[in-house]
């Protein structure tokens, strides 16, 4: 869960470009798309991962598939295997470790850094820090940093489907003095919960992700809840409508005009007016 906790906490980096049908309602059809890849494909790799960690364990005693293969293997089958353990750790560590980091550095440098730039970036990056000589230490780091990303799960989580009920507002996330700007841009329930739920996940690290998922969420309800959304309201949770804040889902084109058209849309009424006086 660790291991898989960086595309969890960026997921949606890639959901926001998953097709789905209009003027759907019910969550499963919405997602069908994707519940294949997610509850299905995805178990069955993870599982065949720990099962070839698991079988090289009782071969030679190490959980490392490549000195097993070393040590057992010779010739075509160890180069054919080999092989398989490369192009296993490719697709993985693709979708696992280089799309969300490279979907942040694209995000962050905007315009100027193109998705394909984040990719080099991050590879480069990647390279520099020699994860594989972190191999031996590679558990104790997964349950750290995988407790602490999946604090910010919980608070996603607790976020959308929760506190919002799948509701967004879409026309303010365009505006940067809406409802999401908050503080100044910040949401500090948001900060407070993930360092609680990333704490709790550091001291009780056997049980990581499940922790700070758990305790994230718990402490973003009740900030967010109780304190928070008292502060700074959210029209769709004051105004829980469907047909309002579910638009993308019924399948409601937004369009967001620009600062020159508002104005120019305030020119055109002030003339209507004038005229009509």
């Amino acid at each position: 869960m660790g291991f898989w906790a960086t595309i969890s906490a960026d997921i949606p980096s890639i959901s926001r470009f998953i097709k789905a049908p209009k003027y759907e309602r019910n969550w499963v059809k919405r997602n069908k798309g994707t519940l294949i890849g997610s509850m299905v494909a995805l178990p069955l790799t993870q599982t065949f991962m720990v099962i070839i960690g698991g079988v090289s364990y009782i071969a030679v005693s190490n959980y490392d598939p490549v000195v097993a293969l070393q040590e057992a293997a010779t010739g075509l089958v160890l180069g054919i295997l080999l092989l398989m353990i490369v192009l296993a750790q490719w697709s993985t560590n693709v979708s696992a470790n280089l799309v969300p980091a490279a979907t942040i550095f694209s995000n962050v440098g905007g315009p100027k850094v193109p998705f394909w730039a984040g990719v080099f970036i991050a590879g480069i990056i990647g390279s520099v820090v020699q994860p594989w000589s972190l191999f031996n230490i590679l558990i104790p780091i997964l349950l750290v940093v995988g407790g602490i990303l999946s604090a910010i799960v919980g608070i996603l989580f607790c976020d959308y489907y929760v506190l919002r009920k799948r509701r967004v507002n879409v026309p303010e996330l365009y505006e940067q003095s809406g409802q999401y700007r908050y503080a100044k841009g910040i949401n500090a329930a948001g900060f407070i919960a993930w360092i609680i739920g990333g704490t709790a996940a550091y001291f009780l690290s056997t049980y990581s992700f499940l922790v700070g998922f758990v305790v994230g969420a718990a402490t973003y309800y009740v900030l967010a809840k109780y304190w928070w959304f008292k502060k700074y309201a959210q029209a769709e949770i004051t105004n829980p409508s469907d047909e309002e804040y579910l638009g993308i889902t019924v399948g409601r084109d937004w369009v967001i005009p620009s600062g020159n058209e508002s104005e120019a849309v305030k020119e055109v009424g002030s003339a209507i007016e004038e005229g009509g006086q």
